[in-house]
């Protein structure tokens, strides 16, 4: 049962056996947020620690991974088990979406809980310092809370921790910003320095081929490895939030053979395109030249295109259950809140112009380029 956080506390009788948690997903410490109360019985002893502890927070963000692209929401095409496990166990607010649907935009809002207009990006400014503002991680440390990251920031100077406790670092690349990330450091430890990139596809555009290197040298694996390792090193005196910031399914499109070979023989539903889009000569400038650019894709190409990517999906669904599995290892799982946010166009609370061109979907077409999907799940 949920009451707004503004209801008076003695309505609620924790004494009369309800257990009260209290939770804010971006800001611990402020008060609109929601009181949740579950009818239990008398407490035991156990109840009574867990219902004084702070939970820990798992935030879980993908890059370019649009909301309707989900087993739970009647998606035809793809797999996502994990996922799906997740929304039929807990929440999925399927009209969120983002007021910025431009990459480093929306993960300065996602960051720092202020709109462009407050934190001065609304372009895609790549050497843009973070504005003088609190982030979701210096108040969740304020809070007495231990922040740790592992994989994409898109913040400069792209080693800013943003007020996390510490970064383990995957920026796609980029070191003409001015940092080798720590998957770059990972490839060069395991003997293939400067490699990650060595597939020949883009970051930015829809070739795809076959990921180039062994499994565990993949970005994926790599990611939800090296979260798994901060959750074990964690200070056991102190609650945890962790930031889980996997990059595909944005390009490059290099998924691992054996999940492409999950979807040989499923159908892969073809993308949907409004008839405005049909109106060349009508569209804004930045839509002609999006457009123009993507005439090359037809038919059955970019059917293989969306298989390329929906492998991409399946594969980060798969390795979340490795975290997940740590969680539960570690005996932490009962008391962690995990939220899972996509960017209907652009993996985490953003979608960036990719999201207009000829493979986009249904929703993404409407101009809820963002519809976000959050998976809240609170183990009880």
């Amino acid at each position: 049962m949920l009451l707004p956080a503004s209801t008076p506390l003695p309505l609620l009788d924790s004494g009369a056996g309800f257990s009260i948690l209290t939770y804010n997903v971006l800001m611990p410490n402020s008060v609109d947020g929601w009181w949740v109360y579950k009818y239990y019985g008398p407490d035991t002893p156990a109840e009574a620690t867990m219902r004084t502890a702070k939970p820990h927070v798992l935030l879980i963000t993908t890059d370019h991974w649009a909301a309707p692209l989900l087993g739970e929401a009647q998606h035809p095409s793809i797999l996502t088990p994990t996922l799906d496990e997740l929304a039929r166990s807990g929440t999925r607010f399927t009209n969120a979406y983002s007021e910025c649907p431009v990459c480093i935009p929306a993960r300065r809002t996602l960051m720092t809980g202020t709109a462009p207009r407050t934190h001065g990006d609304r372009v895609f400014k790549t050497t843009e310092p973070m504005p003088n503002t609190p982030t979701m991680a210096q108040t969740f440390r304020d809070a007495g809370y231990q922040a740790y990251a592992v994989g994409k920031l898109h913040v400069y100077p792209q080693r800013d921790r943003i007020g996390f406790d510490d970064v383990m670092l995957d920026e796609e690349g980029r070191p003409h910003l001015g940092a080798v990330d720590d998957y770059d450091l990972f490839l060069s430890d395991r003997g293939h320095p400067g490699a990650g990139f060595a597939h020949g596809m883009s970051n930015n555009e829809y070739t795809f081929r076959p990921w180039h290197l062994s499994e565990e040298c993949h970005t994926t694996n790599w990611a939800a490895r090296q979260m798994s390792r901060m959750i074990k090193r964690r200070d056991p005196s102190k609650p945890g939030f962790w930031f889980l910031s996997f990059r595909h399914p944005h390009p490059p499109l290099v998924p691992l053979q054996s999940y492409l070979d999950l979807y040989r023989d499923i159908d892969i539903d073809a993308p949907h395109r409004g008839d405005w889009s049909n109106s060349f000569d009508e569209l804004p400038y930045a839509l002609k030249v999006n457009q123009g650019a993507k005439t090359h894709l037809k038919g059955d190409e970019i059917l293989r295109i969306r298989r390329a990517f929906y492998a991409l999906c399946t594969h980060i669904d798969h390795q979340l259950r490795l975290v997940i599995g740590t969680l539960r290892e570690e005996g932490l799982l009962d008391n962690t809140a995990m939220q899972k946010a996509m960017e209907a166009l652009s993996g985490k609370l953003h979608a960036s112009e990719v999201h207009k061109d000829r493979l986009a979907t249904r929703a993404q077409r409407k101009r809820f380029l963002t519809r976000v999907l959050l998976e809240w799940r609170r183990a009880s």
